[in-house]
């Protein structure tokens, strides 16, 4: 069954959840203007003022609206894996900053986040619908075992770079391991 536009009637329809999330990524959006009005400028807060006739795009497992030339994004699924789709989806939105809304791994998101040359801020999302900003996680420096650094002059005798990465010992020749 089609409708008007040729599409599938379920292409038409949201589900629960997917209306749940962008209700959702609404009254985060709203939460955030309100803490932030009494140093927000009134161009900016008739900016916010769009929110109520913007209707949040869903892209994937997440949802998006971009205001202010900001993209709030709320994750619904696949949470390890959700910065890049919301980045990507931030960037052909033109947006300049990304706020990115995970109810899981938002620690590990925040750590990844600073790789990248944009503006991203992670939030810790609860049920509840408090969201909090997210201190990157903290990843265990693992050291290469003496048994492996045995290893180290072999490596380097045949010509290769010695490289420690994550607790194993490598050889690199012109960049290729």
């Amino acid at each position: 069954m089609t409708n008007k536009d040729g599409h599938g009637s379920h292409a038409s329809v949201d589900s629960h959840g997917s209306r749940m999330a962008k209700m959702r990524l609404r009254a985060i959006i709203g939460a955030h203007a309100s803490d932030a009005s009494a140093a927000v400028s009134s161009e900016s807060s008739e900016s916010f003022g769009v929110l109520a006739k913007t209707e949040p795009s869903e892209f994937g497992v997440a949802v998006g609206l971009v205001v202010d030339d900001v993209a709030w994004v709320l994750v619904t699924d696949r949470y390890a894996r959700s910065l890049g789709p919301a980045l990507m989806w931030a960037l052909r939105n033109k947006a300049k900053a990304l706020k990115l809304f995970s109810p899981e791994g938002a620690g590990d998101l925040a750590r990844i986040s600073t790789h990248f040359d944009f503006a991203i801020e992670v939030f810790d999302f609860d049920v509840a619908g408090a969201a909090r900003v997210a201190m990157p996680k903290i990843v265990e420096k693992i050291e290469v075992s003496v048994a492996d650094e045995m290893f180290a002059e072999f490596i380097r005798s045949a010509g290769a770079d010695v490289v420690r990465e994550h607790g194993v010992i490598s050889g690199e020749v012109c960049g290729l391991e």
